[in-house]
C-alpha cells in the first residue's frame, strides 16, 4: 500500500465513523469530517511531496554530523508528513508528532517508532532541546516569530531544521506571515541554508 493509499483509507475511515457516530451523539463535531478532507486535499499531498523529495537530499553524512535518532514534527496534525518521511529513513528512527488538538492523535496514523504527543509543540520542545536531529514545521505562519527564533537559537549547532510558511495574509490563524521567501529566510537567521523555495503560496527553508 502506498502512502496516499495509507492516508486515504485512514482518512475516510474517521470521515464515515463520525457519519455514522453523529446520528447517535449531538456532541459530535462533524467539523471534523472537514478538517481531514482538508489534509488529504491535492495541495496538501504537493506540500508533503515537495517538502520530502528536497528533504531527503540532506539526509546523510555529508550534512548530518551525527545518526538520525529523533525527529520533531511540530504542530503535526494528523501525522501525514511523518508518513511519507517514514519511507525514506531508518526504520528506528523515532518520529515524534507533536500537536496540540486531542483529535489529532484519535484520526492519525500510529505506527511503531512514530509517536503521537498531544501538547504545545513549543512547550514540548523548550523542554527537550537537544533531543533532535532533525526539527520539522510546516506552519510557522501559525507560530509567533519569537518563539521560531527561539527554536533555532536553542537547537543544537547540528541539528536540521526544515521549516515552511507562507505569504497568505488573509487567514485569521496566520499571525506569522512573510512577503517573500528571502524575508522568511532572513527572519530564521541560520548559520547555514542547504536550500530555500517557493511552492504554492509557500515557502520552505533547510538548514542548520
Amino acid at each position: 500500500m502506498t502512502c496516499k493509499e495509507l492516508i486515504y483509507k485512514n482518512a475516510f475511515h474517521h470521515i464515515e465513523k463520525i457519519y455514522h457516530d453523529s446520528k447517535y451523539d449531538p456532541n459530535i463535531d462533524l467539523y471534523r469530517s472537514c478538517d481531514i478532507l482538508n489534509s488529504i486535499s491535492e495541495e496538501q499531498f504537493a506540500n508533503y511531496d515537495w517538502l520530502i523529495q528536497t528533504l531527503i537530499q540532506y539526509l546523510n553524512d555529508k550534512h548530518l554530523t551525527f545518526p538520525l535518532r529523533d525527529v520533531c514534527v511540530m504542530a503535526s496534525w494528523y501525522g501525514y508528513c511523518g508518513v511519507f518521511l517514514r519511507k525514506h529513513i531508518e526504520a528506528n528512527v523515532k518520529i515524534w508528532n507533536i500537536d496540540s488538538d486531542p483529535l489529532c492523535m484519535q484520526y492519525g496514523i500510529q505506527s511503531e517508532n512514530t509517536i503521537a504527543i498531544t501538547e504545545d509543540a513549543v512547550d514540548y520542545y523548550f523542554d527537550r532541546t537537544d533531543a533532535f536531529q532533525l526539527i520539522i514545521n510546516m506552519s510557522c505562519e501559525n507560530m509567533e516569530q519569537d518563539d521560531i527564533t527561539m527554536i533555532v537559537q536553542s537547537k543544537p549547532i547540528d541539528s536540521i531544521v526544515c521549516f515552511q510558511s507562507s505569504n497568505n495574509h488573509e487567514k485569521a490563524e496566520n499571525i506569522n506571515t512573510y512577503d517573500s521567501l528571502e524575508e522568511f529566510v532572513d527572519s530564521l537567521k541560520l548559520a547555514h541554508v542547504f536550500y530555500q523555495g517557493e511552492f504554492n503560496s509557500k515557502y520552505m527553508v533547510i538548514g542548520i
